[in-house]
């Protein structure tokens, strides 16, 4: 990473980690779910919520991290989301029946959403413009890496450990958080109106009443 001056590196390195163990757990979890279904006794409709609820608060809750990000500072968010992650991760890892895994998994997606979603707006403040390229191609790289590691690294845990390994690794995360806070750029943001909160609020609640149809047409 010579290309890029120390302060930046840091930056570089913390942002890439966090994301990596946000790649590494939404692809990882698809592997884990028959061992999670046979523990819990959970029916397919509902080990599919698993992923799908996942998904639908991820979409959702991105855009709106943008938009405080640019109201107030995306280092505050990322960090807060990071620490989130985290506690999501643990709250997976602990969780002994089907509704607390899966309000678990709410809080998880809610954290990954500000890590994934302002990561690369902090390498781009953190970065000079004529860096910009390759810093954001280490970032990707380290992504792709763990999309492709994740299945993997989840199937052997899940066999070895447990399910609940897989979201405990994720939960090493907030090793993570001081770290972040100590050494990613401060920014106030620009100020402004806030976001349409209740605007993406019902977006969520019509994404989710589709897919909520949907999955229930297909067991009908």
């Amino acid at each position: 990473m010579s290309s890029v001056d120390h302060g930046s590196r840091n930056v570089l390195l913390i942002v890439s980690a966090s994301m990596v163990f946000v790649v590494l757990n939404a692809t990882g979890v698809n592997v884990a779910l028959p061992a999670i279904g046979g523990d819990l006794g959970l029916d397919p409709g509902l080990l599919g919520w698993l992923l799908t609820i996942y998904l639908l608060v991820y979409g959702i809750a991105i855009p709106l991290f943008g938009s405080f990000a640019d109201v107030y500072g995306a280092r505050r968010f990322f960090v807060g989301g990071l620490a989130v992650f985290a506690l999501g991760s643990l709250l997976c890892a602990l969780a002994t029946g089907a509704w607390l895994l899966l309000v678990a998994r709410v809080v998880q997606a809610a954290g990954g959403a500000a890590v994934s979603g302002l990561g690369f707006a902090l390498v781009s403040a953190a970065v000079r413009p004529e860096r910009r390229g390759f810093a954001f191609g280490v970032v990707g790289t380290s992504l792709g890496a763990a999309s492709l590691a994740g299945p993997i690294l989840a199937g052997v845990l899940a066999d070895l450990l447990g399910w609940q390994s897989v979201f405990a690794i994720a939960a090493l995360a907030g090793l993570l958080v001081p770290l972040s806070w100590m050494m990613l750029p401060h920014d106030d943001g620009r100020g402004g109106a806030l976001p349409d909160l209740w605007g993406g609020l019902c977006l969520g609640l019509a994404v989710g009443g589709v897919l909520y149809a949907a999955a229930e047409g297909a067991q009908a």
